[in-house]
C-alpha cells in the first residue's frame, strides 16, 4: 500500500503511471510524508521507531503472584580472565 500508485489515484501500465478515474484514497500531502519517511535509512527508521515505543505490554503483563513483568535487556558480558595460581 505505501508504494502502489494506485491509491493516489493513478493507473499504472507498464510501468507508467496515468491519471486514474477512481478517487485516490490517499492524498499527496501523506503520499509525500510516507515517501520522505521511506527515504530514510531503515537502521536509522528502525531505532526511532523503538525508542517511540520501547515497551508495548508494559505494565500489562503479571506474574502468577501478581507482580508487574517489565522489559529489561542484557548484553553478554566480556569474557573475564581469572588466575588460578
Amino acid at each position: 500500500m505505501l508504494v502502489n500508485r494506485v491509491y493516489r489515484g493513478d493507473a499504472v501500465h507498464k510501468g507508467k503511471a496515468y491519471p486514474g478515474e477512481h478517487q485516490p484514497i490517499i492524498d499527496q500531502k501523506l503520499w509525500d510524508q510516507v515517501h520522505s519517511i521511506l527515504r530514510q535509512n531503515p537502521r536509522k527508521r528502525a531505532n526511532n521507531t523503538r525508542a517511540q515505543a520501547p515497551a508495548l505490554l508494559k505494565g500489562l503483563i503479571f506474574t502468577a503472584t501478581g507482580a508487574a513483568m517489565t522489559p529489561s535487556s542484557t548484553k553478554k558480558p566480556e569474557a573475564v580472565t581469572t588466575d588460578t595460581a
